[in-house]
């Protein structure tokens, strides 16, 4: 003979408090989830910003040491940046470091804040003269701005002639 076992009746407070417990893990799931995701987003986020500020990405438009004879053609890619921005007008290089980048000057100098040597909207700026300077390099002091990023791109690199043995 079986014995049928009947399950006992949960209380609707009982289950009023499992249901609320299933509730909450739902929600803490979902934030955990939330909070990888924005982790994730930040990372690649962050790479971006680094692989845009990267001196790589002008390297088409670099002036090539060539001779005296192939002057106009060792410029050509650097003219085509100049017709893409006028406001180009020069280009910085620092032996041993990530610092190769073309130089730009506006009116004022929030402009290159937050964009490129092309104009476009770049989180790491440009490297830009002051805008006080003449463009010629004349002045007795040329200060050139640059955003400082942290792996090295951009004015990251300056942080190494505080190194003696760099220097």
């Amino acid at each position: 003979m079986k014995i049928k076992r009947e399950k006992p009746k949960r209380s609707l407070s009982r289950r009023l408090v499992l249901a609320v417990d299933a509730l909450m893990n739902h929600i803490l799931l979902l934030l955990t989830a939330l909070v990888f995701l924005f982790g994730f987003y930040a990372l690649w986020d962050a790479n971006q910003v680094y692989s845009q500020a990267s001196s790589s990405e002008y390297e088409a438009y670099r002036p090539v040491s060539t001779s005296e004879k192939d002057e106009l053609a060792s410029f050509s890619g650097f003219h085509k940046l100049q017709q893409v921005n006028p406001e180009v007008l020069g280009w910085i290089n620092v032996y041993g470091t990530n610092i190769d980048y073309p130089l730009v000057q506006a009116k004022d100098n929030e402009k290159y804040l937050n964009k490129d040597s092309k104009g476009e909207f770049a989180a790491t700026g440009a490297i830009f003269l002051e805008a006080r300077n003449e463009s010629k390099f004349e002045d007795f002091n040329t200060i050139i701005y640059g955003h400082h990023v942290e792996n090295g791109v951009m004015f990251g690199d300056v942080a190494k002639f505080s190194d003696k043995e760099f220097f």
